[in-house]
């Protein structure tokens, strides 16, 4: 197995098949996130992208960037021997080849009763000739052979380290409640 292999490029090799959700009707349950409403609004338009949630910033910042918070759900059907907690052995790779990145915070969560494990990574890094702050977290749902990745990202182009702490708030708290 190669180190250099991207989560999805390790989900792709472990699934049977796998689908993107974008529309939370055909869910056995609800994704949830704390949003702060008054900071960020849900924006429609990420259905169209394949995304169960898009969160944009109230304001955009100079440059034209916005704040934003995205939700991906994907679907997958493995094998019963499949170990999903295998996928976040390449939960950092992709954040760790941005230009210029510094980590902040890279932590995995063990199996627990609920879920098949999960990871948050925080760090910055320049894009476009901008610095940019992003959490993500990935977390495994499984029931029988159907499983669920939730994916949630947080970029934010401040430099204000309440803005970093809320944005990891809001990340964090993102999860499948079936």
């Amino acid at each position: 197995m190669s180190e250099n292999w991207t989560l999805y490029d390790r989900l792709e090799r472990m699934a049977v098949v796998q689908s993107r959700v974008a529309d939370p009707l055909t869910l056995p349950g609800d994704v949830r996130i704390e949003v702060d409403a008054v900071e960020y609004r849900a924006d429609p338009a990420g259905a169209k992208m394949g995304l169960i949630a898009l969160y944009l910033a109230q304001q955009a910042h100079e440059g034209g960037f916005t704040d934003n918070v995205t939700v991906i759900l994907t679907r997958f059907i493995v094998d019963a021997t499949v170990d999903i907690n295998d996928l976040f052995d390449h939960a950092f790779v992709e954040a760790r080849e941005f230009p210029e990145w510094t980590e902040q915070r890279a932590d995995r969560y063990p199996i627990s009763t609920r879920t098949e494990g999960a990871t948050i990574q925080a760090g910055s890094h320049r894009e476009d000739g901008k610095w940019l702050y992003t959490v993500n977290k990935f977390e495994a749902y499984r029931r029988g052979n159907v499983a669920y990745l939730l994916q949630c990202t947080g970029t934010t182009m401040s430099t204000r380290l309440e803005k970093w702490s809320a944005l990891n708030d809001m990340v964090s708290s993102a999860h499948f409640d079936d």
